[in-house]
């Protein structure tokens, strides 16, 4: 799902980690930490760029799996 909706600008995308917490994030919950590199072949790749690569693949989780971005 994330290399789908990563594009052309996505690198590389590594799992790191899976953390549960009851109290922290809810019954049944659970985080996953993944690393993405993004990466333009045609130059320097902008903020604006990124944060667009990232909204998709953010919507993209929301819709699909009901996860939500943790910060």
């Amino acid at each position: 799902l994330v290399k789908e909706h990563g594009g052309g600008l996505l690198a590389d995308l590594i799992y790191r980690d899976t953390y549960r917490d009851d109290a922290r994030l809810g019954k049944g919950k659970k985080s996953l930490l993944f690393s993405l590199a993004l990466r333009s072949q045609s130059g320097t790749l902008t903020g604006e760029e990124a944060d667009a690569v990232c909204g998709r693949i953010d919507a993209a989780i929301r819709a699909n799996l009901g996860g939500e971005l943790r910060a």
